[in-house]
């Protein structure tokens, strides 16, 4: 698993398409999930997802993302990405973290 790689092509704002190159870079089972994408602008995105198990037999689970982008100009446009699309990174863990929960509650 770790190691595998997928790619495809998606369009971009203003019509622009571009290669992802995805890449399963750490993998620990029931541990930690990474994915790094890397994209045909030289862009590259890391998302990793960690669980860890708390006192209380519960799960805490510890996502992070991480975009970068080659250059002055391109490390200026990542940060203001971050700034920008922060909230929509919270509705997207959020959706993840009800998925889990409803997929939990159906193996009950």
């Amino acid at each position: 698993m770790l190691g595998a790689t997928a790619s495809r092509e998606v369009t971009g704002i203003g019509g622009n398409t571009f290669r992802l190159d995805l890449e399963i870079s750490d993998y620990q089972e029931n541990e930690v999930y990474e994915v790094t994408t890397f994209a045909s602008n030289r862009q590259s995105y890391v998302t990793r997802y960690e669980l860890n198990p708390t006192k209380d037999g519960k799960t805490l689970l510890r996502l992070t993302e991480q975009i970068t982008t080659p250059g002055f100009f391109g490390s200026g446009n990542a940060i203001l990405t971050q700034i920008f699309f922060k909230r929509k990174a919270r509705q997207k863990a959020e959706r993840l973290f009800q998925a889990i929960e409803t997929e939990l509650a159906s193996e009950l």
